[in-house]
Protein backbone atom coordinates (compact mmCIF):
# COMPACT_ATOMS: atom_id res chain seq x y z
CA UNK A 1 0.00 0.00 0.00
CA UNK A 2 0.41 3.72 -0.25
CA UNK A 3 2.89 5.01 3.04
CA UNK A 4 0.95 8.73 4.13
CA UNK A 5 2.31 10.75 6.15
CA UNK A 6 0.77 12.34 9.28
CA UNK A 7 1.82 15.96 8.62
CA UNK A 8 -0.95 16.73 6.10
CA UNK A 9 -3.40 15.40 8.54
CA UNK A 10 -2.28 17.93 11.08
CA UNK A 11 -2.24 20.44 9.10
CA UNK A 12 -5.85 19.46 7.75
CA UNK A 13 -6.65 19.59 11.50
CA UNK A 14 -5.19 23.08 12.15
CA UNK A 15 -6.97 25.08 9.01
CA UNK A 16 -10.45 22.94 9.60
CA UNK A 17 -10.26 24.53 13.14
CA UNK A 18 -9.00 28.05 11.67
CA UNK A 19 -12.16 27.33 9.54
CA UNK A 20 -14.61 27.09 12.36
CA UNK A 21 -12.34 29.98 14.50
CA UNK A 22 -12.40 32.26 11.36
CA UNK A 23 -16.81 31.77 11.25
CA UNK A 24 -16.94 32.02 15.19
CA UNK A 25 -14.78 35.21 14.82
CA UNK A 26 -16.74 36.78 12.03
CA UNK A 27 -19.80 36.52 14.76
CA UNK A 28 -17.89 38.24 17.17
CA UNK A 29 -17.77 35.34 19.40
CA UNK A 30 -15.25 33.91 21.97
CA UNK A 31 -12.72 31.54 20.87
CA UNK A 32 -12.25 32.88 17.76
CA UNK A 33 -9.33 31.87 14.78
CA UNK A 34 -6.44 31.36 16.53
CA UNK A 35 -7.67 29.46 19.54
CA UNK A 36 -9.68 27.07 17.11
CA UNK A 37 -6.26 26.52 14.92
CA UNK A 38 -4.23 25.52 18.20
CA UNK A 39 -6.76 23.61 19.80
CA UNK A 40 -7.40 21.18 16.62
CA UNK A 41 -3.46 21.29 15.57
CA UNK A 42 -2.88 20.18 19.25
CA UNK A 43 -5.76 17.56 19.38
CA UNK A 44 -4.13 16.11 16.51
CA UNK A 45 -0.65 16.17 17.78
CA UNK A 46 -2.02 14.71 21.12
CA UNK A 47 -3.85 11.70 19.03
CA UNK A 48 -0.60 11.20 17.19
CA UNK A 49 1.57 10.48 20.25
CA UNK A 50 -1.33 8.37 21.73
CA UNK A 51 -1.40 5.95 18.81
CA UNK A 52 2.76 6.01 18.33
CA UNK A 53 2.98 5.42 22.82
CA UNK A 54 0.71 2.66 21.78
CA UNK A 55 1.93 1.24 18.79
CA UNK A 56 5.55 1.63 19.65
CA UNK A 57 7.96 4.68 18.54
CA UNK A 58 9.53 3.28 15.75
CA UNK A 59 6.71 2.72 13.65
CA UNK A 60 7.48 6.06 12.62
CA UNK A 61 10.80 5.34 11.56
CA UNK A 62 9.97 2.32 9.53
CA UNK A 63 6.33 3.71 7.93
CA UNK A 64 5.80 7.30 7.60
CA UNK A 65 9.62 9.48 7.54
CA UNK A 66 10.01 10.51 4.01
CA UNK A 67 13.44 9.90 4.28
CA UNK A 68 13.04 5.71 4.31
CA UNK A 69 12.89 6.15 0.75
CA UNK A 70 16.49 7.48 0.75
CA UNK A 71 18.79 5.30 3.11
CA UNK A 72 16.05 2.44 1.49
CA UNK A 73 18.27 3.02 -1.96
CA UNK A 74 21.22 3.40 -0.82
CA UNK A 75 20.90 -0.05 0.96
CA UNK A 76 19.88 -1.59 -2.55
CA UNK A 77 22.58 0.37 -4.82
CA UNK A 78 25.03 -0.85 -1.49
CA UNK A 79 24.39 -4.36 -1.75
CA UNK A 80 24.34 -4.29 -5.45
CA UNK A 81 28.16 -2.61 -5.09
CA UNK A 82 29.28 -5.10 -2.59
CA UNK A 83 29.92 -1.83 -0.34
CA UNK A 84 30.95 -3.58 3.65
CA UNK A 85 32.32 -2.25 6.43
CA UNK A 86 32.17 1.40 7.29
CA UNK A 87 31.84 3.49 10.67
CA UNK A 88 30.88 1.93 13.33
CA UNK A 89 28.79 3.86 15.57
CA UNK A 90 27.57 3.48 19.76
CA UNK A 91 24.11 2.68 20.08
CA UNK A 92 24.21 5.57 22.44
CA UNK A 93 25.02 8.53 19.68
CA UNK A 94 21.67 9.02 18.59
CA UNK A 95 20.20 9.29 22.16
CA UNK A 96 22.99 12.08 22.85
CA UNK A 97 22.41 13.92 19.57
CA UNK A 98 18.76 14.06 20.70
CA UNK A 99 19.98 15.00 24.24
CA UNK A 100 21.91 18.01 22.81
CA UNK A 101 19.59 19.43 20.75
CA UNK A 102 16.97 19.30 23.72
CA UNK A 103 19.47 21.07 25.51
CA UNK A 104 19.60 23.66 22.37
CA UNK A 105 16.16 24.05 22.43
CA UNK A 106 15.75 25.01 26.14
CA UNK A 107 18.72 27.47 25.94
CA UNK A 108 17.86 29.26 23.16
CA UNK A 109 13.56 28.81 23.24
CA UNK A 110 13.88 27.71 19.61
CA UNK A 111 12.70 24.89 17.93
CA UNK A 112 16.40 23.92 17.18
CA UNK A 113 16.27 20.13 15.62
CA UNK A 114 13.46 21.44 13.06
CA UNK A 115 15.76 23.80 11.56
CA UNK A 116 17.99 20.70 10.62
CA UNK A 117 15.91 17.76 10.20
CA UNK A 118 15.61 16.45 6.97
CA UNK A 119 11.94 15.47 7.16
CA UNK A 120 11.08 19.00 7.89
CA UNK A 121 13.48 20.06 5.43
CA UNK A 122 11.58 17.85 2.57
CA UNK A 123 8.19 19.47 3.45
CA UNK A 124 9.72 22.95 3.85
CA UNK A 125 10.97 22.14 0.37
CA UNK A 126 8.00 21.06 -1.26
CA UNK A 127 6.16 24.11 -0.33
CA UNK A 128 8.68 27.03 -0.63
CA UNK A 129 11.42 25.16 -3.01
CA UNK A 130 14.27 22.53 -1.82
CA UNK A 131 17.86 24.93 -2.16
CA UNK A 132 19.76 23.55 0.74
CA UNK A 133 17.48 20.19 1.40
CA UNK A 134 18.66 18.87 -1.91
CA UNK A 135 22.30 18.55 -0.33
CA UNK A 136 21.19 17.43 3.25
CA UNK A 137 19.50 14.54 1.33
CA UNK A 138 21.99 13.87 -1.00
CA UNK A 139 24.65 14.11 2.51
CA UNK A 140 22.48 11.36 3.95
CA UNK A 141 22.25 9.06 1.09
CA UNK A 142 26.36 9.05 0.61
CA UNK A 143 26.38 8.62 4.52
CA UNK A 144 24.76 5.46 4.08
CA UNK A 145 26.33 4.42 1.26
CA UNK A 146 29.85 4.80 1.78
CA UNK A 147 30.32 6.00 5.24
CA UNK A 148 27.88 3.48 7.46
CA UNK A 149 25.28 0.87 6.68
CA UNK A 150 21.61 2.46 8.12
CA UNK A 151 24.05 5.24 9.64
CA UNK A 152 21.48 7.83 9.77
CA UNK A 153 18.51 5.96 10.54
CA UNK A 154 19.87 3.54 12.46
CA UNK A 155 22.74 5.47 14.39
CA UNK A 156 21.97 9.01 14.32
CA UNK A 157 18.28 10.66 13.71
CA UNK A 158 16.95 12.17 16.81
CA UNK A 159 13.54 12.20 15.69
CA UNK A 160 14.89 8.15 15.65
CA UNK A 161 15.80 8.47 18.86
CA UNK A 162 12.70 10.34 20.40
CA UNK A 163 10.53 7.70 18.91
CA UNK A 164 12.21 5.02 20.14
CA UNK A 165 12.48 6.39 23.64
CA UNK A 166 8.96 6.64 23.41
CA UNK A 167 8.45 3.42 21.88
CA UNK A 168 9.74 1.95 25.42
CA UNK A 169 6.96 2.74 26.95
CA UNK A 170 4.25 1.19 24.34
CA UNK A 171 1.67 -1.19 25.00
CA UNK A 172 1.85 -2.90 22.00
CA UNK A 173 5.31 -4.11 20.56
CA UNK A 174 5.58 -3.78 17.25
CA UNK A 175 8.70 -5.44 15.60
CA UNK A 176 10.40 -3.39 12.59
CA UNK A 177 12.49 -5.99 11.73
CA UNK A 178 16.44 -5.83 12.34
CA UNK A 179 16.11 -2.81 9.39
CA UNK A 180 16.28 -0.14 12.43
CA UNK A 181 17.72 -2.51 15.26
CA UNK A 182 21.11 -1.67 14.02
Amino acid sequence: GKRRGWIPWVVVAALLGAAIGFEREIHGRPAGLRTNALVCLASALLIILIFYLLVGGRVYCSWVCPVNIITDAAEWLRQRLRITGGAHFSKQTRNWLLLAILVVAGVTGSVAWELINPVSMVFRGLVFGMGLAWGVLVAIFLLDLFIGRRAWCGHLCPVGAFYGLLGRAAVADMNTGDRLEE
